[in-house]
């Protein structure tokens, strides 16, 4: 009802004011609002709500394009701007370079303290985006934006992640196999601050000690 709307005209006016580049209280940059917001008009039929923001929606994402960022920036760049049917191929070729050894793409932030400021991570979080990323434009088509398990073990994937990645790495992995370890604990486990050594998840306590 009303509530709804009220939210939808602060969500419009975030949106037209760029108010979202410096991130929020909770969030990380100006890539989780964009991506957030393009799984809101990916799952919505509401025709007012298209008609009020696709064109918007599309300026703001091809906006961002080249724009400084880490791993899962890229990724939820890419994948707002697919489904905005724009093709991120700089962002992407950043994205191919930052792909690890072992097939993987670094930890990148995405969630932080409100009160202390203090960023969270999470490797495979990152690698799911990265390889929807991948799939997206490899398929030349909008799939599901978001790394769930279904996505990452059923999507036919044609492009092999060793294409990606550069020249003197041993390991070459097709990106099917990367799914297949990233599923397990992507969702399965909850993403902490505080962790035993070797762990995906990292924080900025972490790094700093």
């Amino acid at each position: 009802g009303s509530e709804v709307s009220v939210t939808l005209d602060f969500v419009a006016a975030v949106l037209k004011h760029r108010a979202y580049e410096d991130g929020t209280r909770y969030y990380e940059g100006a890539e989780p609002f964009l991506f957030f917001l393009a799984r809101l008009l990916q799952t919505s039929k509401d025709a007012a709500l298209h008609m009020r923001l696709d064109t918007l929606f599309s300026d703001r994402v091809s906006e961002r394009i080249g724009a400084p960022g880490d791993a899962i920036a890229l990724a939820m760049r890419i994948l707002a701007c697919a489904h905005a049917g724009i093709r991120d191929e700089v962002d992407m070729r950043t994205l191919r370079m930052m792909q690890e050894q072992d097939g993987g793409w670094p930890s990148g932030w995405f969630y932080k303290y409100g009160s202390s400021g203090v960023r969270i991570g999470n490797r495979g979080l990152t690698t799911a985006l990265a390889i929807n990323a991948l799939n997206v434009l490899a398929a030349g088509r909008l799939i599901d934006i978001v790394p769930n398990t279904r996505t990452l073990a059923s999507t036919p994937i044609s492009t092999p992640a060793a294409s990606f990645v550069p020249r003197g790495h041993r390991k070459r992995r097709s990106v099917r196999e990367i799914a297949k370890d990233m599923r397990a604990y992507v969702f399965a486990r909850p993403v902490v601050v505080h962790t035993r050594k070797g762990s995906d998840t990292s924080s900025d306590e972490e790094l700093s000690s």
